[in-house]
């Protein structure tokens, strides 16, 4: 009797946790998605578009666009041992506030000019001093 109940006590525990673990992921896909990651993401992969013959274009995004629900998933696996619950908890409450869609919405623009920065920097600094050690 007490092996039984031991049995279910635990099986009990294990739903919870998997449960608590659920809403944890649930949660951290949620975070991505407010926060502007993907988009942001996207944003950066722009230039690898514009790499891709014209023709193709539409193809190539559709393949890549495939391949997102994957990479979030793995994002929120790192997401999750990087962050507690209550963390992302306060991340979600910050980015539904009127406060935190304004910076989310303007993720994707600050996302763009810093590429546009990186690039020039690379261009103008980092190549000349990678040059320099190379030759």
């Amino acid at each position: 009797m007490k092996n039984i109940v031991l049995s279910i006590a635990f099986v009990a525990v294990s739903a919870m946790g998997m449960a608590q673990s659920r809403d944890f992921k649930k949660d951290v896909l949620e975070y991505i998605e407010v926060a502007g990651s993907e988009k942001a993401m996207m944003v950066q992969l722009e230039q690898i578009f514009s790499q891709v013959p014209v023709s193709k274009q539409e193809d190539f995004k559709k393949e890549l666009a495939a391949t997102l629900p994957a990479f979030k998933e793995q994002l929120a696996e790192v997401m999750m041992k990087t962050y507690t619950q209550e963390e992302i908890t306060a991340l979600l409450k910050f980015y539904n506030s009127p406060i935190g869609k304004t910076i989310a919405s303007k993720q994707e623009e600050l996302t763009k000019k810093s590429a546009k920065i990186g690039e020039k920097w690379g261009e103008e600094y980092l190549m000349p001093i990678l040059m320099k050690y190379f030759n």
